[in-house]
Order: structure tokens, then C-alpha cells, then sequence
């Protein structure tokens, strides 16, 4: 049996696909999850604990999950795009190209640097 490329590896995106990959898969399977619920959003936080928060802003982590939020893939991101600048402008973020709430890096995500 072969198998290409494509298969064996994930694409996502950098620098570190460790720390964007998983974070972006459980952003869209959570937002997919809420289906029409999802017009029903008013706020979101996410909270993000250990090495994913330690690390999160400069591996890409948080621009991976709003990616997710927005219902994006790794391989469907249109690289013309700079979504990521278009939020920060706007201060909005539409969540499943359905519902657009108030959005803020600052405001929305929390990250916990300390262990317990």
C-alpha cells in the first residue's frame, strides 16, 4: 500500500504545526458543533493553559483558532486573504461566515501561563 504526501502529514499553518493543527481542528469541530446555534453567540473566550499558552502568540496558535472560529482549513485559506488584519481592524470576527461578534485578542483570549 502507498500513500502520498498529503496523507501521512497535516497541512497546517506555521511556524509550528504542533501548536496549530490541533487548536485549529477543535475551533472548527466546536463551532460546527453549535450549527444554528451559532446565530445565537454573542461572546466567546478561550482559554488556553500550558505550553499552548506560554507559546500560543509567536507558534501561531491563536491565529489558528481564529481560523477555526471563522469555519476555515488549513488547506482552504486563501493566502490573499489577511484575515487576521481585517479582525483586528474591525474589532469583529464572523464565526462560521454566520454570526459576526465583537472580537479582540486581547479581550477574547485568556491565556493561563501558571501551573498548578
Amino acid at each position: 500500500m502507498y500513500y502520498s504526501l498529503s496523507e501521512i502529514f497535516a497541512i497546517g499553518i506555521g511556524p509550528s504545526s504542533s501548536h496549530t493543527v490541533g487548536p485549529m481542528k477543535a475551533a472548527k469541530r466546536f463551532i460546527d458543533n453549535l450549527g444554528e446555534k451559532v446565530n445565537n453567540v454573542t461572546d466567546i473566550k478561550i482559554y488556553l493553559y500550558g505550553s499552548l499558552a506560554l507559546t500560543g502568540e509567536g507558534h501561531g496558535t491563536l491565529n489558528a483558532i481564529i481560523y477555526g472560529l471563522m469555519g476555515l482549513e488549513a488547506d482552504k485559506i486563501d493566502l490573499n486573504q489577511n484575515y487576521i488584519e481585517k479582525i483586528k481592524q474591525s474589532k469583529k470576527i464572523l464565526l462560521r461566515n454566520k454570526q459576526e461578534i465583537n472580537f479582540e485578542k486581547e479581550k477574547n483570549f485568556i491565556l493561563e501561563k501558571k501551573f498548578f
